[in-house]
């Protein structure tokens, strides 16, 4: 905030987001904006503070889901191969007792 004051920016760099603690020690996330403006000549810091626990939450729960479908596609694509492994075996047993015309 003090560099967004002292650089006098008008246009605000990427949000800060922030971890917190409430008084009963329940974790909350807090996103923090700046900005620099002149009113009636005078400077000010504008400060923009958005709760945004819920949105860290579902972010968290979508990087989870990701990756147990990385894991489940991982699982999947191993079972598959080994099926066509056994399959190309029987296919390679047969041809060889089978004459084709």
């Amino acid at each position: 905030m003090i560099k967004t004051f002292q650089d006098k920016k008008k246009n605000p760099d990427p949000p800060l987001i922030v971890k917190s603690l409430s008084k009963t020690g329940e974790e909350f996330w807090i996103e923090v904006r700046t900005r620099y403006a002149e009113i009636g000549g005078e400077p000010y810091c504008l400060v923009a503070l958005t709760d945004v626990t819920e949105r860290v939450r579902l972010q968290r729960e979508v990087n989870s889901l990701n990756e147990y479908l990385r894991f489940l596609n991982s699982m999947l694509r191993h079972d598959i191969l080994n099926i066509f492994t056994r399959m190309l075996a029987y296919v390679d047993f047969f041809r060889g007792k089978v004459q084709c015309r």
